[in-house]
């Protein structure tokens, strides 16, 4: 993914509390219906045995003309098959160019078609040390993968308010759920489009305001941002086989060694265009919601 979508704080200071104050939302009741609906977010996807979605994504600073669009295919299946494929478009000439994770049960697979390299591991039991990239915006690979909660994270991180609506869409009703989201030196609104008998997402919009005059020397600059996806595709137990988890490097892709065991690392990819080296890091992996 290249390097201008992200939504992950890179450091703890980048989530760090903000003081309770009558300019901040912390004093606001929170909605319970809100409550409600975050609650069966988070159930129905850790209920999941297996999931298939797709996911169409831009992401602009002022205006939504020529956005750049990636497009993300996911296929999962409890407790360690997943197939995530990840296009972009290239900045400085025509044409997609694609990183993807393939894992079987038996090998993990990441290739880089901007590189036309891949490199393969052993799988591992549980993919909750996989660490993908950072355009991934959506809650699910957290839910899905990690068996973790972002929302309780996040609000360990800021201040944070939530509230329950819904949406009309011709014949379509969708269940709503925003989030107004206060961290140093920027604000952050996430509204959830979900579905209202599934509880799944079916889209979503981010929109990143920093705080003007803020700086800081720990932090990194924030950026005005929107992104918006939709989900065009969205599967919850579909009947998933062992060949839709299964990806043979084109013809003349080289190979690149990598460790083979790392018990208490992660499988970090970076995701700068012709970059994207793959690494086992020695850390936690990062909280969510920054903009980058």
């Amino acid at each position: 993914m290249a390097a201008v979508l992200c939504l992950l704080a890179a450091s703890p200071m980048r989530g760090q509390s903000v003081p309770n104050t009558p300019e901040t939302p912390a004093l606001l009741a929170q909605d319970p219906a809100a409550t409600t609906l975050r609650e069966r977010m988070v159930r129905a996807y850790r209920g999941l045995r297996s999931y298939r979605a797709r996911v169409t994504q831009r992401q602009w600073k002022s205006t939504p003309t020529n956005a750049p669009v990636i497009e993300i295919t996911m296929r999962f299946r409890r407790p360690n098959r997943l197939y995530l494929d990840i296009e972009y478009p290239n900045l400085a000439q025509p044409g997609r160019w694609h990183l993807i994770w393939a894992c079987d049960g038996r090998t993990l697979t990441f290739y880089n078609s901007a590189r036309n390299e891949f490199q393969r591991v052993k799988a591992p039991a549980r993919l909750d040390k996989l660490v993908l990239a950072n355009s991934l915006r959506g809650p699910e690979f957290d839910l899905l993968l990690r068996d973790s909660d972002p929302f309780a994270a996040l609000e360990k991180q800021g201040v944070v308010h939530t509230v329950a609506g819904f949406e009309q869409r011709g014949a379509e009703r969708l269940d709503t759920l925003r989030l107004d989201i206060q961290q140093e030196g920027v604000k952050r609104v996430l509204r959830y489009r979900l579905d209202p008998k599934e509880g799944l997402l079916r889209g979503f919009t981010l929109r990143i305001t920093p705080e003007p005059g803020h700086s800081s020397p720990f932090l990194e600059e924030e950026v005005a941002a929107t992104v918006e996806a939709e989900y065009t595709q969205v599967e919850a137990n579909p009947r998933l086989a062992d060949a839709d988890f299964t990806f043979t490097p084109p013809a003349g892709a080289k190979e690149k060694a990598q460790p083979q065991t790392a018990p208490t690392g992660q499988w970090h990819q970076g995701e700068r265009q012709g970059c994207g080296d793959t690494v086992w890091e020695e850390r936690c992996w990062p909280g969510r919601w920054r903009a980058c």
